[in-house]
């Protein structure tokens, strides 16, 4: 009963860290947050930044 419990939670723990990389396209996590699409929300907020440090708006 250990062995499963532990091959569950293994499991649970396998699936969303393929998902999270992309490697497994699982139904249900869709909108599970990927390292692609937090890569570009960083890549957009430092962009935004620079924009307005460039600009000399304040903060």
């Amino acid at each position: 009963m250990k062995m499963l419990v532990i091959f569950v939670i293994v499991g649970a723990l396998v699936a969303c860290g393929g998902a999270f990389f992309g490697l497994l396209t699982i139904p249900g996590l869709e909108n599970f947050p990927t390292v692609e699409s937090l890569g570009k929300k960083h890549g957009e907020s430092i962009e935004s930044e620079g924009r307005r440090l460039f600009e000399g708006k304040p903060q």
